[in-house]
């Protein structure tokens, strides 16, 4: 056994990454060994599983008891996530589930995060960016020109010269419009036309939804909608930073 012993990142899963002699192992929320320091490279565990490299550097995952579940046979791997793990194979990323099977085919050329609500991922294939779910179909809505993540169920995309606010069946959220008509604008310095507020133009910036809610900037000030699009807090800050919940 492998002694001292140093921590080296916080809990996640009820397991915490220590280190001995440049080899990295698992300890449980007692303290106590449960994976001994034998990796040259492992991930934090997320949804039970952490992905390790082995000696000839190719990928594999462990469970929480430290069994190997998925051979290592990749090179580059992204942490599980409701069940599924984003897989290189070749030049194409698929996704995989815990048993090693091919959920989603490797036909993309990249596949982002999915979100916990919606189900959707970003992914690009041949025709741009779009959206999928764990079946692999490629969404694409009508008219949509640019694409950004899904958060809280809900997507910021651009439609000719608008921004706005979709859920997962592509549905308008209304109370924030959003114009692009200025120069040199882009997803986070965009004009915006807010409900309530007349059809002035300005800068302003949407964000993602968070713990339900979303920072909408109007006119230089920082205001609050909620997943309805009303608003909680009107604009009225010079800066907000994002919503944590607080028990």
């Amino acid at each position: 056994k492998c002694r001292p012993l140093a921590v080296v990142k916080g809990f996640q899963n009820n397991r915490a990454m220590i280190r001995c002699n440049g080899l990295y192992g698992f300890i449980n929320e007692k303290g106590m060994v449960v994976i001994e320091p034998k990796y040259i490279k492992v991930s934090n565990f997320y949804d039970g599983m952490a992905w390790f490299k082995d000696e000839y550097n190719k990928i594999g995952f462990i469970n929480k008891e430290g069994e190997v579940v998925i051979k290592p046979k990749y090179e580059v791997v992204k942490d599980f996530q409701m069940g599924l793990a984003r897989v290189r194979e070749g030049d194409k990323f698929g996704c995989i589930n815990k048993k090693g099977e091919w959920v989603i085919q490797p036909k993309f050329f990249r596949i982002k995060k999915f979100d916990k609500t919606s189900g959707m991922a970003m992914a690009k294939d041949e025709d741009g960016w779009g959206y999928i779910k764990n079946d692999g179909e490629m969404i694409r809505f009508k008219n949509v020109n640019t694409y950004t993540d899904y958060s809280e169920g809900f997507s910021r995309v651009r439609i000719g010269k608008q921004w706005q606010y979709i859920d997962v069946n592509g549905g308008k959220l209304e109370g924030v419009i959003v114009d692009n008509k200025l120069k040199k604008m882009d997803a986070s310095d965009v004009a915006l036309h807010l409900v309530g507020f007349g059809s002035r133009e300005f800068k302003g910036s949407l964000e993602p939804f968070q713990n339900g809610l979303a920072r909408v900037k109007y006119n230089s000030k920082w205001g609050v909608v909620n997943t309805k699009g009303e608003w909680i807090i009107k604009p009225q800050y010079r800066y907000l930073k994002e919503f944590f919940i607080v028990n």
